[in-house]
């Protein structure tokens, strides 16, 4: 879907929403951190998809990019 030199914003998703059956959505980090409300982020965090390894103890930051995956992992935390 990506075009070499395509650098407009949103335009990724314009083009695959429009060809496929389920959305996609292009979130800040900031915005993707906040579906995790409630929940206890835990290592390594919230970040790009190529840089987040299970076990790892953080991620070094990256620059948000056209096309990006984020990923995380939450806990419920509370009295056990």
């Amino acid at each position: 879907m990506y075009e070499l030199g395509e650098r407009r914003p949103g335009y990724v998703c314009l083009r695959y929403n429009a060809q496929a059956f389920a959305s996609a959505h292009n979130h800040g980090l900031a915005d993707f951190e906040s579906f995790f409300g409630g929940l206890e982020i835990v290592p390594p965090g919230v970040g790009q998809a190529e840089d987040w390894r299970p076990g790892a103890t953080g991620l070094l930051p990256s620059a948000e990019r056209v096309g990006q995956v984020l990923v995380g992992a939450g806990q419920l935390c509370g009295p056990a």
